[in-house]
């Protein structure tokens, strides 16, 4: 036995001759679908972070009031009626503040994880993290200071570079193009909006480690310091409030940008008229 000899002429029998050429595999057919059901979420988002961003300074004011007691309260006996006022308009706002952010925290983080897989499926490749690493991202804490920006980059990105596939008409509206946000290298490039609530948000993380830690001490000027660190972090979690209100109002209009009224007019040439 050994390999087949055909002599001098080659068969005349077999597949026939065909060009192989590379196929461009077919994009999931519910990634658009995927893309287009986190606008209602989204713009779910948009109120709830305003609402915290409400509540966020409303925190701050009654911090500010406390701040304005302990420093009456060294020369003066205070009103107990002023000072309970006090302590329940501290309490009141935080829990405000609280509840309004677990629940922009539930409504958004999903359709984030939503927005990362399906703007990646639209775009026939796959996405930079999966499901469960763009949940802890987000989520865990320490690791969600650096996470939660590297997601929010790499999701506007990729959204972005839908617009061009899914809303030809959009690009002069929305700025956006199949490569706007990428760098020459091809990796996400950091938006303007996204760079400030990043800061904003390991900025908040950072005062609010402080503020815990200087809680923890007993004396009259460690009170007053905790007071000032919780102030500044009720103002901080504002901004990040509203950049996150934002930041959703972005994503919706590129996952659904604003048709033009007239995108798919043609002009046509008047008829000519008799001399």
């Amino acid at each position: 036995m050994g390999p087949p000899s055909y002599g001098p002429d080659r068969p005349r029998w077999g597949y026939r001759p065909i060009a192989w050429v590379p196929v461009e595999p077919p994009a999931r057919r519910d990634a658009s679908a995927e893309l287009d059901a986190t606008v209602r979420p989204l713009r779910t988002v948009v109120w709830l972070g305003g609402l915290t961003a409400v509540f966020a300074l409303l925190a701050a004011a009654a911090e500010i009031q406390r701040f304005v007691l302990l420093l009456r309260g060294r020369t003066e006996v205070l009103d107990a009626s002023v000072v309970r006022f006090s302590d329940a308009a501290v309490v009141g706002t935080s829990v405000g503040v609280l509840l309004a952010a677990v629940l922009t925290v539930l409504t958004g983080v999903p359709a984030v994880v939503r927005l990362h897989a399906g703007a990646a499926a639209v775009l026939r490749r796959g996405a930079p993290h999966s499901r469960r690493a763009v949940l802890l991202r987000l989520l865990l804490p320490g690791w969600n200071l650096v996470g939660a920006g590297q997601v929010l980059a790499e999701t506007e990105s990729m959204v972005a570079g839908t617009v061009h596939r899914r809303h030809p008409y959009a690009d002069a509206e929305t700025g956006t193009g199949p490569d706007v946000l990428l760098t020459a290298g091809g990796r996400p490039r950091v938006s303007r909006l996204v760079a400030a609530w990043w800061v904003a948000w390991v900025l908040n993380g950072v005062l609010w480690a402080a503020a815990v830690l200087r809680g923890l001490g007993g004396s009259a000027q460690a009170a007053a310091d905790s007071v000032e660190l919780h102030i500044a972090v009720d103002v901080t979690a504002a901004v990040v409030a509203g950049l996150t209100a934002a930041l959703a109002v972005r994503l919706a209009r590129l996952v659904r940008p604003r048709r033009p009224p007239y995108a798919g007019w043609v002009v046509v040439p008047p008829a000519p008229t008799r001399g």
